[in-house]
């Protein structure tokens, strides 16, 4: 379920089975309805550093700052961030 009262989503699919593309609409949804942060937790840095630049293109209209954030990005940067991307 994923309606106001829901606390948690277990979500399982195959490869090519759109898990990233939930986890993305999840989120802006929270973010927009409740204006909390999200972190999207990736295994490597560039691969960190990718999404935050995708999520970064397809969200800057609806005013959400996507940061990318690892051992060399400052923590400054996060404070405004509204999807961390590590």
């Amino acid at each position: 379920s994923t309606d106001d009262t829901a606390q948690h989503l277990l979500y399982c699919a195959p490869t090519s089975g759109g898990k990233t593309v939930v986890a993305e609409i999840l989120m802006i949804r929270r973010i927009l309805l409740h204006r909390q942060k999200c972190l999207f937790i990736l295994p490597f840095i560039s691969l960190a550093n990718e999404k935050a630049n995708d999520l970064r293109r397809k969200l800057s209209s609806l005013g959400i700052v996507v940061e990318a954030y690892h051992s060399t990005v400052s923590l400054a940067s996060v404070d405004d961030a509204d999807i961390l991307c590590c």
